[in-house]
């Protein structure tokens, strides 16, 4: 990421300097009842369809949920997500998490060099990007299922993409133009996230997703339902073959 928007994303924020001095997290900054579900009214300025804001450090950050789709964007360092209670889910730098608004999620404290930004996105910012992009790919079902069909069947997306550079860059532009106040943000973002999906389809076989309570990545989705489906000729060198297994997402075959 460049040096200078780095540098702008890590500096401590107010609330930041309270944690430090011992303070837990003021749930009244996110939530207006009881239940500690994160309200898009107070994330997002009035008229805004998506917004960033960096990630608190300092603190655990104690399970909520949103009332809006969270997408988070490792810049530097690492989080340590605990998803529904039983994902353990680790986002290193260059990776994307996209969650749910079902999903009850808790992250573990953040120090001064893990600087992350959340993505505060409302349903019809989608639009022009389900256009660009279609709907026949893992990452725009989930999306539509949330979005407009209430579904909650996939509680989260795990990309792990810090080796594609194209997709480093259309968000770092998205960054850039939102932390920057660019004029034309909503059009150019809205165009941004159409391409980024556009590339995230091609890297399915990098991502980790819960289903009904398990983890599953879409090519061990894709072996299952191709011994299900064709059990007498099942061919899982069809379905590597398909998922270019060992060529998009050499980070995956690397020590994990």
């Amino acid at each position: 990421m460049d040096a200078v928007l780095l540098q702008r994303l890590a500096q401590i924020t107010e609330e930041e300097r309270e944690l430090l001095q011992g303070r837990g997290v003021d749930r009244a900054l996110y939530a207006s009842g009881r239940a500690f579900e994160v309200d898009a009214a107070k994330m997002l300025e009035k008229g805004k369809l998506m917004s960033i804001r960096p990630h608190t450090r300092f603190a655990p950050f104690p399970r909520h949920s949103h009332n809006y789709v969270e997408i988070m964007y490792m810049c530097r360092g690492k989080t340590v997500h605990r998803i529904d209670g039983d994902a353990l889910v680790t986002l290193e730098a260059g990776e994307l998490l996209f969650l749910n608004r079902h999903a009850s999620h808790a992250i573990q404290r953040a120090d001064a060099g893990d600087i992350a930004v959340n993505f505060i996105v409302l349903p019809q910012f989608f639009d022009e990007a389900f256009s660009m992009a279609g709907m026949d790919n893992v990452l725009s079902r989930f999306l539509l299922g949330e979005l407009y069909t209430g579904g909650a069947a996939v509680s989260y997306l795990h990309f792990r993409v810090r080796e594609v550079l194209p997709v480093q860059n259309l968000v770092e532009n998205m960054v850039w133009t939102l932390v920057n106040r660019q004029p034309g943000a909503r059009r150019i973002n809205q165009v941004t996230m159409g391409l980024l999906l556009l590339q995230l389809m091609h890297y399915t076989e990098c991502i980790d997703m819960s289903r009904n309570g398990s983890i599953r990545s879409p090519m061990v989705e894709a072996a299952l339902r191709e011994i299900e489906e064709n059990y007498r000729a099942a061919s899982l060198t069809d379905v590597a073959a398909a998922f270019h297994v060992g060529l998009l997402c050499p980070s995956r075959f690397r020590g994990q």
